[in-house]
């Protein structure tokens, strides 16, 4: 079974374009249809300067350079610090120091990166079977889903881009301002071990719960807008049962005309008995090799 990700299009000029020509359109955060999540990232930590607690600091101290430094260095700096009396001074400026360099990059993520947004099947069932995902991604199914093999698709982006392409599986939540104090000592805790799952990196990948039915997957890059793919990477391509004649005969001309795209066509149908939506199939295409 390949491992799929799917992507909705509500079929305009710039859907049938993307076939054609073989990219996906990678879009900023500010023009995502959530307005949440550019402003979400940017404001997703808060960071109050608390009551020093000497032992609290000493592990913390610890866990944030755990594997920048050896123990023993550690120890000696900490020493050297409360000896002079400095180490209270020297503990807040670190976190305040931190806290500004983990907000300029958070703000720098949602300024030059650019997302392309997939889903996958998960324990909320099959993409395809998905009312709200046909609702609201392609048209009412007058749009269409393509399915893609993830792994043949991330390596051709990173191929075209001549560096990897970053993976994101989303998380939801509810939208909070996450104490960057805590979070950080967890995420320094945490981070090489087996019980890590959230951290400091996970915020911008994180959605109101809300969004949770999309089982969203994303590819990031800072490399630009139209990003070549493999047109090799289309395992089918599922149209809704709404989409006009017309059009339909429209996108199989598309397929057909890019000698590199062989994939099965099926159709996406509301089943009147049960009213689930259901698929079957209505052609190939074939490469012209």
């Amino acid at each position: 079974m390949p491992d799929s990700i799917y992507k909705f299009f509500p079929y305009n000029s710039h859907d049938l374009d993307a076939l054609a020509n073989n990219y996906l359109w990678f879009s900023h955060y500010s023009n995502f249809n959530d307005p949440f999540e550019d402003v979400f990232i940017k404001n997703s930590l808060s960071y109050v300067k608390d009551a020093f607690d000497e032992a609290s600091a000493i592990k913390f101290y610890k866990h944030l350079h755990k594997g920048q430094l050896p123990p023993h260095v550690v120890e000696e700096a900490i020493l050297d610090l409360k000896m002079r009396g400095e180490f209270e001074q020297s503990y807040h400026e670190m976190l305040l120091k931190t806290f500004k360099g983990v907000k300029n990059t958070f703000e720098k993520f949602v300024s030059e990166s650019k997302a392309c947004c997939f889903a996958r099947d998960s324990q909320f069932g099959r993409v395809l079977k998905n009312r709200l995902m046909w609702s609201h991604y392609a048209d009412g199914l007058r749009g269409f889903c393509v399915e893609f093999d993830r792994a043949t698709l991330i390596q051709s982006i990173s191929n075209g881009i001549g560096k990897d392409v970053f993976l994101s599986p989303m998380r939801y939540g509810e939208l909070k301002a996450f104490d960057f104090k805590n979070l950080l000592a967890h995420t320094a805790e945490k981070i090489n071990t087996e019980n890590y799952e959230f951290g400091i990196g996970s915020l911008v990948s994180y959605k109101s719960k809300e969004w949770e039915y999309e089982s969203e997957y994303r590819l990031i890059t800072d490399a630009g807008n139209a990003i070549q793919i493999a047109p090799e990477s289309i395992i089918s391509i599922t149209v809704g049962s709404k989409m006009a004649d017309s059009k339909l005969n429209t996108l199989k001309s598309i397929l057909r005309g890019n000698e590199r795209i062989a994939c099965t066509l099926y159709e996406a149908y509301i089943d009147t008995k049960s009213f689930n939506l259901e698929r079957k199939k209505i052609g190939d295409i074939s490469t012209q090799a």
